[in-house]
């Protein structure tokens, strides 16, 4: 029985061998930083912009891309696809001769068969959507929109800097132009209730987006979320409850939607609190208890209407 939509198992059936992420940093920050839209950023979000595994933007794309490369054909030693994936903070924000320099430069690379832009949902007007759906010709391109919750108050407290409209707006354009959306979402946040991991699975099938990323919260040293754990502010759920929250939004997700991620990677330094389980373990356990309980992504869907 298939037990969720995996992204690997998709990729491998459409180019016929494995597909691998090659994390580019651009280094273009982020407005909810440098006071446009406000200041600090997400609570979470460590120094890098979630950019921890990518090389310094110092390198150029290129320069990132032939290292990434041999790495991953040196560590699988197979023939092997690549998504050019441009992670670390937010990736449309500068002017659009700027983006289309950086985006371009993938092009001469032909064993990369997809553009991977992640962004904020406030981010991405519509000249920006037609830049990236200007790339369908030649790649596959996903555009992935942070989101984290659906809980309007916990997306204030994340100081997230958008609303849930903004994100459904930016969601439905990016659809409209025949990009396929990728969601990201923190399962376990401590001001969420499981209602609000429903109504997020619920959310998302109404919109009809093509793929979501799953994430645990984790603490990173010198973040507000870091201060706020130190202080007694906030309280961790345990690692139980991510598993918990995570089958539970599985099964009110449509089966259609492919899952990027189901556990997220932490940075190797300067965490202060995580999943204590390796990922591969924590997938395991995952699989294990939704085997267990005879259930699957989907199981409690409603039918889109």
């Amino acid at each position: 029985m298939t037990l969720y939509k995996k992204l690997n198992t998709v990729l491998k059936e459409k180019y016929g061998r494995r597909v691998q992420r090659l994390s580019i940093s651009l280094g273009l920050g982020c407005p909810n930083r440098d006071g446009t839209i406000g200041t600090g950023g997400c609570i979470f979000c460590d120094p890098t912009g979630s950019g921890f595994a990518a090389m310094s933007p110092e390198h150029s794309v290129e320069e990132q891309i032939l290292s990434l490369r041999e790495k991953m054909m040196r560590k699988y030693r197979s023939p092997l696809f690549f998504i050019a994936y441009f992670q670390s903070f937010s990736n449309t924000y500068a002017p659009i001769p700027v983006l289309k320099s950086f985006y371009d430069r993938i092009l001469p690379f032909r064993d990369i068969v997809a553009l991977d832009v992640s962004t904020r949902p406030d981010l991405v007007c519509d000249e920006v959507l037609e830049l990236l759906a200007s790339y369908r010709d030649e790649r596959e391109v996903f555009l992935e929109l942070g989101l984290q919750s659906v809980n309007s108050e916990t997306l204030r407290i994340l100081n997230r800097g958008h609303t849930l409209e903004e994100w459904i707006d930016g969601a439905e354009r990016a659809k409209q132009k025949g990009l396929s959306v990728i969601a990201h979402m923190i399962l376990d946040l401590p001001w969420d209730s499981e209602q609000d991991i429903v109504a997020a699975a619920q959310t998302l099938n109404r919109v009809g987006i093509s793929g979501v990323k799953c994430h645990s919260l984790y603490v990173v040293a010198g973040t507000v979320l870091a201060k706020m754990v130190e202080t007694g502010d906030v309280r961790l759920l345990p690692p139980e409850a991510y598993i918990q929250r995570l089958i539970l939004f599985l099964e009110h997700l449509n089966p259609e939607i492919v899952i990027h991620r189901l556990v997220s990677d932490a940075p190797k330094t300067g965490v202060l609190q995580k999943v204590d389980r390796p990922k591969s373990l924590l997938i395991r356990e995952i699989e294990e208890e939704m085997a267990k309980r005879d259930t699957w992504q989907g199981k409690r869907c409603r039918a889109i209407l």
